[in-house]
């Protein structure tokens, strides 16, 4: 083989291996252009500057959609909690229409890659009845309930610790309506639980630290579980849950809120349960 012809083979080698990188990187960036313009599609509907967050006009919303990505440590999950969830308070318009977009980005991953946006989904959710929207954003939040609800019970198994799983088993109960134990989880990380007698009003203090539960306000009278059949909620399943998930903890936590009180005040006597759904 002459030089010429070693040559014409080298350049064509050369030509043919530029042509394959510039194929691939067309092709995926192709891939997540699509991807993140159809995420920014879905943020624009409903109209994002009709709806406010904690800073004001949410119109920011779509941009910040559209960098949403697995890694819970992008400064980009802590941009979209100031805005939906500043400082714990999640009742805004945008909140509410931000949930389908979240459950939708949620169900693209992996279940171990989407506690981010199921956690900040169910965090507005737990609080989305106490915000007034326009009927087609409701709609649109309620049909994203049964999606949400699902990929909750698919990525509870993954949860690497006690805070993502009371997350985790929070955001399934937000998408099931479970107000309770939707906002209660940062209770039960914080070893403490701030309730009101259901008949005088007054503070009492529940510290769960340990077992058994010690009061401020109140005393326990019953370590007994008792049976609620008044109320539409099931805990029993969240503990259930719980358990063979392999969080005793949480689960003794959960069928502990049965636990009867004796107001100090008043003798008014409840379950903890009963008294937290008075605040709800």
């Amino acid at each position: 083989m002459s030089f010429w012809d070693r040559l014409g083979i080298g350049i064509a080698s050369a030509l043919a291996a530029t042509a394959g990188l510039f194929l691939f990187g067309w092709t995926w960036e192709t891939l997540v252009g699509k991807r993140r313009r159809a995420r920014e599609a879905a943020a624009r509907d409903p109209y994002w500057g009709a709806f406010a967050h904690a800073y004001g006009d949410a119109s920011d919303l779509p941009a910040l959609f559209a960098r949403m990505t697995p890694d819970r440590r992008d400064p980009i999950w802590g941009e979209l909690w100031q805005r939906l969830c500043h400082q714990g308070m999640a009742r805004t318009t945008a909140g509410v229409a931000a949930v389908p977009v979240l459950v939708e980005y949620a169900a693209s991953l992996a279940p171990n890659d989407r506690i981010e946006p199921l956690i900040l989904a169910g965090t507005i959710a737990a609080d989305a009845s106490r915000v007034v929207v326009r009927a087609d954003v409701q709609e649109r939040f309620d049909g994203a309930m049964g999606m949400f609800a699902a990929l909750s019970m698919e990525s509870i198994p993954t949860a690497g610790d006690e805070a993502d799983f009371a997350s985790l088993i929070s955001a399934l109960a937000a998408a099931e309506g479970v107000g309770l134990l939707a906002r209660e989880f940062v209770a039960f990380l914080e070893n403490e639980i701030q309730l009101d007698c259901i008949k005088c009003g007054d503070p009492i203090i529940v510290s769960t630290e340990t077992e058994p539960w010690t009061f401020d306000g109140a005393v326990g009278e019953s370590t007994i579980i008792r049976e609620r059949a008044e109320h539409s909620m099931d805990l029993s399943r969240y503990a259930d849950l719980a358990s063979e998930s392999g969080q005793v903890r949480y689960a003794s936590w959960i069928r502990s809120l049965e636990q009867l009180v004796r107001c100090t005040n008043c003798n008014a006597s409840f379950s903890i349960a009963d008294a937290l759904d008075e605040s709800i």
